[in-house]
């Protein structure tokens, strides 16, 4: 998956407020943003990193195993800086995990299959690994599969994979219209994008008392540069987006 520059973001304005974070990404696929977020994680003292993908995740490791400091499970001993690299399919992931008690995540990142059956049960899921501090960000919210399904079992490099999550017909279809319905029923939920980029934060409204994606230059004038870049098919990169994120008074006193 590929977070067109919100992994600093996220981890400035985020993931620095947790002494040891743990995040868990659900469609590494060739490390677009799993490499660049490892990176972040091992300039804290500690950390977690799991991902979960149907495909071995073969280049990840390769460049994995050159990060100094870091280790990854099945090639290193565990050392409290622990990069996990999982080939699974997410949903049965999730379910294991539920059932095990496995550790919560402070940040959660969603761009697996893209269809509404899918993202729906990962929502539901994820709720059982996380805390009420934790956020969750889908990828593809404004992009191509927003209201349109996409099973990667229907692509033919996916055919053969046992691990791919088999179509389901569904009345209604895509990632935002998911991620809309449970945002419906899950009051305490809210979201925050910036302008038309893909991703979207999700996080709790009786925790968070603010939580805001905001830039120095509007949305209009990077709208048209990043028009621009695509015509010459250069990649995005947006470096001023920054996120505020305050805790609620109420909530503090509680901790």
């Amino acid at each position: 998956m590929s977070y067109l520059g919100f992994v600093k973001t996220l981890c400035e304005g985020y993931l620095a407020g947790f002494p040891e974070p743990r995040v868990l990404e659900i469609g590494v696929h060739r490390g677009q943003t799993a490499l660049p977020l490892i990176h972040n994680l091992s300039l804290f003292s500690k950390f977690t990193y799991v991902g979960l993908d149907i495909l071995p995740c073969k280049l990840v490791i390769e460049q994995v195993s050159q990060y100094a400091n870091v280790s990854l499970l099945g090639l290193d001993e565990r050392t409290g800086r622990d990069v996990i690299l999982q080939h699974v399919n997410s949903l049965d992931w999730l379910e294991a995990s539920k059932k095990s008690g496995q550790g919560r995540f402070d940040l959660v990142l969603v761009d697996g299959d893209h269809n509404y059956k899918t993202v729906t049960k990962e929502l539901e899921l994820i709720q059982a690994v996380i805390h009420p501090m934790s956020i969750i960000v889908c990828d593809d919210y404004n992009g191509q599969w927003a209201e349109t399904d996409l099973y990667y079992s229907d692509r033919d490099e996916y055919k053969d994979n046992e691990k791919a999550t088999k179509k389901e017909e569904s009345d209604k279809q895509g990632v935002k219209t998911a991620v809309h319905d449970f945002l419906e029923e899950n009051k305490t939920w809210s979201s925050e994008t910036w302008g038309n980029l893909d991703p979207v934060i999700l996080y709790r409204n009786d925790v968070w008392e603010k939580f805001e994606l905001t830039t120095e230059e509007s949305p209009d004038v990077l709208s048209s540069t990043r028009q621009r870049h695509r015509s010459n098919r250069q990649p995005i990169v947006e470096r001023d987006v920054k996120l505020t994120a305050h805790l609620r008074s109420m909530y503090l006193k509680s901790q």
